[in-house]
């Protein structure tokens, strides 16, 4: 790749990341947050108010999705670029300035949720375009700029525990901790502005580019499903383990466990740094092996080694080794579904049907869990609960990739017989 080429990778992935630190931060601050705007008698109650507001977010990606999706698939992949990292600025920006229940009362709790919504509308568009953007920039080596994309969503997860971090050091009794959190979504709408301005030097992708000049999409509604389908089911793994690394294990290890979060804090920041190069890793050999084969080899081994960490949590022992590995095969996970639904997609509808797929999927495999993992463990005390939820994700997924390989199949003989 050129230095230029790879600029223009960095800027398109940079955005990724910013938007996920802004939507990630959210379920960290969760029990800080749930004082603020949902103050009750219980505090699990106020906690489990806290993760539907994030659960929101992430049911309304989808619309987000198709919104943004049809701009860049209409429009160009730069013009969603803008529209989606405009959006996220002005919502976190006004999550950060806005008041508690206690100044203006249950209406401020309402405007937080909206604002939710439409953070959640902007990450919904700007995943999907990123990966449309980089594998149509990137044709023959379209793992590694995934890769790039991904790295810097790993940068974002990094940046957005590192601040997490260091603001669990300031002691409860100390004023600023309730404020710390505004001051997490303020750094993070500024970097937000930075990105859009930067990305006024992209250029549009070559291919989308040729596909307005010469061709017009066909209104294949069934083969669009059915790659939605698909999708959705290649994403369940990566979903999950989003929410049970990144969003859910800090409260689980801190609330059901009574191991302290500030070292569960940065293990998951180590644990995103490892992520980073491993997203690296993956993509290079992505490009030279059976990136299906590849998938279901990585998710099978995430899923063994979760049982391992899982199962130690419990006794009280962090295995940090075993969560560094599942960090990493989670790393190089990335540019193997994420490649294979672009490629199964017709460019005219690509953005939508990326961006349908993965959100619906996260909205499915990521949203509701965290609410429902409090319900469930409150309840029964199901400690091992978030490993078999893994696993199952784990089993969705390569049925996934077996209805793919069998569409393919179908469709090879279905040409074979056209050539009798």
């Amino acid at each position: 790749m050129k230095l230029n080429q790879l600029k223009t990778l960095a800027i398109s992935g940079c955005g990724a990341g910013i938007e996920y630190y802004d939507f990630a931060i959210f379920a960290y601050f969760a029990p800080v947050i749930a004082k603020s705007f949902f103050p009750e008698e219980s505090v699990a109650l106020g906690i489990i108010y806290a993760f539907l507001i994030l659960a929101l977010g992430y049911f309304i990606r989808p619309i987000g999705g198709l919104i943004f999706g049809f701009i860049g698939d209409k429009y160009g992949r730069k013009t969603s670029f803008f529209f989606t990292m405009l959006t996220l600025a002005l919502s976190t920006l006004l999550m950060a300035i806005l008041p508690s229940t206690e100044t203006i009362g249950i209406s401020t709790a309402i405007i937080f949720a909206l604002l939710r919504i439409i953070q959640g509308l902007a990450i919904g568009g700007e995943i999907p375009t990123a990966i449309s953007y980089s594998i149509e920039h990137f044709p023959k080596k379209k793992g590694m700029a995934i890769s790039v994309i991904f790295s810097c969503l790993g940068l974002g997860i990094m940046l957005s525990t590192f601040v997490f971090m260091v603001i669990s050091y300031i002691p409860v009794s100390n004023p600023l901790y309730e404020y710390g959190w505004r001051i997490a979504f303020l750094f993070g709408a500024a970097l937000s502005i930075l990105i859009y301005f930067l990305r006024k030097g992209l250029y549009e992708t070559p291919e989308f580019l040729a596909f307005k000049k010469e061709y017009a999409i066909k209104n294949n509604k069934i083969k669009h499903t059915k790659n939605i389908v698909i999708g959705i089911l290649l994403v369940a793994p990566a979903a999950m383990l989003t929410t049970q690394l990144f969003l859910f294990l800090p409260s689980y290890a801190e609330t059901y466990l009574t191991i302290d979060k500030k070292l569960v804090s940065d293990l998951i920041f180590y644990g995103s740094c490892v992520m980073i190069f491993s997203c690296f890793l993956g993509g290079i050999i992505s490009d030279y092996v059976n990136k299906k084969l590849f998938f279901c080899c990585l998710t099978i081994a995430t899923s063994i080694l979760g049982h391992l960490f899982y199962s130690n949590l419990i006794n009280g022992f962090i295995s940090a080794f075993t969560l560094m590995l599942i960090f990493a095969l989670f790393g190089m996970m990335a540019s193997t579904y994420t490649v294979i639904i672009a490629e199964m997609t017709h460019i005219g509808f690509r953005c939508r049907s990326i961006g349908l797929s993965y959100n619906i999927s996260y909205s499915i495999f990521s949203a509701p869990i965290p609410a429902l993992s409090v319900v469930i463990l409150d309840k029964y005390g199901f400690t091992m609960l978030p490993f078999w939820l893994i696993s199952g994700s784990t089993v969705l997924g390569i049925i996934g990739m077996l209805l793919l390989a069998l569409e393919k199949y179908s469709n090879k003989r279905f040409l074979l017989s056209l050539a009798d």
